[in-house]
């Protein structure tokens, strides 16, 4: 489970790396400025999703070695 939250912990950083290109792509009723924004809030959502992920594993069984 812990490598679990390694992994959500190292994606949170990468996903605007995902998300705005995948916006890019499949999104092409907007703006270029409106894509990247919205690939950007997408990230974000992502990112915070993932930071909850990974922070529950941290910390369900509180810090320290027990």
């Amino acid at each position: 489970m812990d490598i679990f939250g390694e992994i959500c912990w190292f994606a949170m950083f990468f996903t605007p790396v995902i998300t705005i290109p995948l916006v890019w792509r499949y999104n092409k009723g907007n703006t270029p400025a409106m894509r990247i924004i919205t690939g950007l809030l997408w990230a974000f959502v992502s990112s915070f999703i993932l930071f909850v992920i990974s922070m529950g594993i941290l910390f369900r069984n509180g810090l320290g070695s027990a």
